[in-house]
């Protein structure tokens, strides 16, 4: 299963790398950072919403994703391993 950090996708690639066999895009680090900002202004509600703030923005800016479930599942319909057995 190939797995890649966002960091290393170009935002462009990001279709092609799933045709391409990637499954997994880690988004840890960009989340935790945040994360990590709001505990150090100690206010985990605050964490809390920039971690938040940070999911939609990877949904909707860097991966364009929102609302193209079926797209993306399209995408992967050619992988055998994603077929009914």
């Amino acid at each position: 299963m190939p797995v890649l950090a966002s960091s290393e996708i170009n935002k462009g690639n990001i279709k092609a790398e799933i045709r391409n066999g990637v499954t997994k895009i880690n988004v840890e680090t960009a989340i935790r950072q945040k994360y990590e900002k709001g505990l150090n202004a100690k206010d985990v509600p605050f964490a809390q919403r920039l971690v938040r703030e940070e999911v939609k923005n990877l949904i909707d800016n860097y991966f364009e994703i929102r609302g193209n479930a079926l797209e993306l599942a399209s995408l992967l319909s050619n992988d055998s391993n994603l077929q009914p057995s």
